[in-house]
């Protein structure tokens, strides 16, 4: 099998290519920087020059010899609450071109990274919600994923089967994910734990990173097309402070709640949906949904019966190894 790959080197794509790879596919990788040091190197990997927001990587893309079984389409702007317009040039301008070249290269799968975030959030009494509910997302990036799936799920036409995966709140080894800020914040009294009871019964759906991995290739496998949720177990955000406090082996406590805490909220919401800037902050994700919409909790029962994978790693579990990885990484201590 052969694959193209873009978002290689993100945050899921660092533990997908290696897994891929070692699957036995022959990949080529989409890049910036082919020669940077760091890169995974393998035989059944090439690397291919370019970035998607570059017009002339585009053109030398859809005009190279390509032969290709499965697209992977991972890359994308994850600037949650930046300018519509930007998000549009650079997630729906780059799957429209990565669709193109899925079209001229034979392929007769298009596996598209979704997020839970084209979707938005949904009351207690929705969730969790299957894949088919009616989507209101929250931000400009949500937004953007949404017309970016109406574009892929457009290559059924062309006898190309799409499916979009609605990836769920990713977490793992290798970066300083929401479980280490979550961390974080409960050693230094942070933000996070200050501003907990406004949010700590809101539903996420966490997913470990090799989850979503896996997830991804059980998809490049199949043929089903359409839209399906890459999540793991839903928990609230309390419920996973709890886990990080029993990781570190601390007392668990969260701030009060304040009246002044309501008005701040507020400010934060219009802030966001009326400029767009760049997430106010490390609350501006968890404080998006405004109430009584403010689940993200996602069932996972379709990918499972239809792609035959399901997540593997326990949330308790794997948040006490990202944990144990930050501190050896020197990004926590405790």
């Amino acid at each position: 099998m052969k694959a193209f790959v873009t978002g290689g080197t993100g945050v899921v794509g660092r533990t997908f290519l290696p897994k891929l790879v070692n699957a036995g596919w022959e990949v080529t990788a989409l890049t910036r920087d082919p020669q940077k040091s760091g890169l995974l190197r393998h035989e059944r990997l090439d690397y291919f020059a370019g970035d998607l927001s570059d017009v002339s990587t585009v053109k030398h893309l859809l005009e190279a010899p390509a032969n290709y079984d499965v697209i992977f389409h991972l890359a994308a702007s994850l600037d949650y609450f930046g300018r519509l317009e930007e998000l549009l040039a650079t997630n729906v301008g780059g799957t429209e071109a990565m669709a193109s070249f899925a079209r001229r290269s034979g392929a007769r799968r298009f596996v598209y990274a979704s997020s839970i975030e084209a979707a938005g959030a949904f009351r207690l009494s929705e969730v969790p919600a299957p894949p088919e509910r009616a989507y209101r997302p929250l931000t400009a990036y949500g937004k953007s994923k949404i017309i970016a799936e109406k574009h892929v799920l457009q290559l059924a036409r062309d006898g190309i089967a799409p499916i979009c995966l609605r990836i769920g709140n990713v977490y793992g080894l290798g970066w300083d994910s929401f479980v280490v800020q979550f961390a974080r914040a409960l050693l230094n009294r942070g933000m996070l734990w200050e501003y907990l009871p406004l949010f700590g019964r809101f539903y996420w759906s966490p997913i470990w990173n090799e989850d979503v991995a896996d997830g991804l290739i059980a998809s490049g496998m199949g043929t089903q097309a359409g839209v399906e949720n890459l999540v793991g177990q839903a928990a609230t955000v309390e419920e996973m402070f709890h886990f990080c406090a029993d990781a570190m082996r601390i007392p668990f406590s969260c701030g009060r709640r304040k009246l002044s805490d309501w008005f701040y909220v507020n400010l934060q919401v219009q802030i966001q949906r009326w400029f767009g800037v760049g997430g106010a902050g490390e609350l501006g994700y968890p404080l998006a949904p405004i109430w009584p919409s403010v689940h993200r909790a996602f069932a996972m029962e379709g990918a499972v019966r239809r792609l035959g994978w399901k997540p593997c790693m326990p949330l308790r579990e794997g948040i006490s190894q990202t944990l144990l990885w930050a501190r050896s990484a020197g990004l926590l201590q405790f």
